[in-house]
Formats: structure tokens, C-alpha cells, sequence
């Protein structure tokens, strides 16, 4: 499967307010939350959340996790993403 994470990016200056909301959550229950409420899927959420807070071992897993329960073959705009301003 196929997915531009491009296509999401309005998302991702309310998932950094989010975050900051949020503190007290774990990385893996802001993904599943704001995925939740935002239709958003559970991958940008990673990568978005990525964005925002740095790679970090325990992202890189969920991201890894999602990729591979999901079948994504293709991620689309991952350099792009890390490089945009929020």
C-alpha cells in the first residue's frame, strides 16, 4: 500500500498543539487519539509526531509496527515532512 504524507499536512500544526496539550500522554496514545478524532491515518500520525518531537527509538518502532500491520510498500513525502516548518 501506498501513502503521501503530503496529503495530511494541514494536520500536523493541530497534532503539535495537541501534543503540547498532552504531555502526560505516551507518544503511542497521542498517534491513536488524534488519528481517532482526526480520520487522520495512524502512519502520518507517527511520522507528524516524528516531526515534532525528533526520531526517537520508541517512534521509530511504532513506525516500523504500523508499516509492516499495514503494508505500506511506498511512503510517500517523508523527506519533504522532516523538513517543513510548523
Amino acid at each position: 500500500m501506498k501513502i503521501n504524507l503530503l496529503m495530511y499536512k494541514n494536520n500536523l500544526s493541530p497534532l503539535k498543539a495537541y501534543r503540547q496539550a498532552n504531555l502526560n500522554q505516551s507518544p503511542s496514545d497521542v498517534i491513536t487519539t488524534f488519528a481517532v478524532a482526526t480520520h487522520v491515518p495512524l502512519i502520518v500520525c507517527a511520522y507528524y509526531l516524528a516531526r515534532i518531537e525528533g526520531m526517537n527509538p520508541d517512534l521509530i518502532n511504532t513506525i516500523e509496527r504500523l508499516k509492516q500491520f499495514y503494508k505500506y510498500d511506498e511512503i510517500i513525502g517523508i523527506e519533504q515532512l522532516m523538513e517543513m516548518e510548523i
